[in-house]
């Protein structure tokens, strides 16, 4: 007979609140080594599908500091953090009430936890119109409001708030669990004028993370909230289990 997982409780300090934090992905070899064995099976094999060697690193980084993020709210070793995956294709813990999202661009991973309502994050490097086509993101993904809010911006201002947009956008769909496959021209997720909107029970924040980088946070019944500054993942110490005060 095959043993139930334990449950996965939640420590005292991170029952009550929605936390964010960062870590960067370039990392020594010997943290990626004891962050590659962390991974499951399918992480792994994940990792082999990368062909570009630092993609592939970047993306053991990420998990590996997930799993390390995790295990400090869980009060558990990285390797026993078995991530599942959900019909709708979102992430969550198995045996846990832990709710999480993950987000990494460039060399940068963003995260979210909450033990109180399903979230949703998203980063992005804001990239040089040559190398990504906004017009075409714009008319696609945005709304009328957004584009008409996006339009009146002086032109300087257009690459950057457009990045914001599509965070918050992505924020909003991996919160609710569908990606990019919500009524995406029809809900409102970001204007000029604030850093949060409310759609339905959601509240989407965007993030001040390190120069040059866009971000943006949905939360599950959270109105009122507004999110801490993201604070960085700490390595852990020698001997497990690791602990982030």
């Amino acid at each position: 007979m095959t043993k139930s997982p334990r449950k996965l409780s939640v420590r005292p300090e991170a029952q009550s609140k929605l936390s964010l934090w960062w870590a960067p992905l370039d990392i020594p070899a010997s943290s990626l080594a004891r962050s590659a064995g962390w991974l499951s099976q399918e992480e792994r094999e994940r990792a082999d599908g990368y062909h570009d060697p630092l993609d592939r690193d970047r993306f053991m980084a990420a998990r590996g500091w997930l799993r390390q993020l995790l295990a400090s709210q869980l009060r558990c070793s990285p390797n026993e953090v078995r991530i599942v995956t959900a019909q709708n294709g979102k992430p969550g813990i198995e045996s846990s009430d832990l709710k999480f999202s993950a987000s990494r661009s460039a060399g940068m991973a963003l995260f979210a936890t909450s033990p109180i309502g399903e979230v949703g994050i998203d980063i992005e490097r804001i990239r040089a119109s040559a190398d990504v086509d906004i017009d075409d993101i714009t008319a696609t993904f945005f709304s009328a409001n957004e584009r008409a809010a996006l339009t009146a911006l002086p032109p300087e201002q257009r690459l950057a708030a457009s990045f914001q947009c599509w965070t918050c956008k992505e924020a909003y769909g991996k919160g609710i669990g569908t990606g990019l496959s919500f009524p995406i021209q029809s809900i409102d997720v970001w204007s000029r004028n604030s850093r949060v909107a409310m759609v339905g029970e959601w509240t989407i924040h965007q993030v001040e993370v390190t120069p040059g980088f866009a971000a943006a946070v949905a939360g599950e019944v959270l109105e009122g909230w507004f999110p801490t500054a993201p604070r960085r993942v700490e390595p852990p110490d020698p001997d497990p289990p690791p602990a982030i005060i």
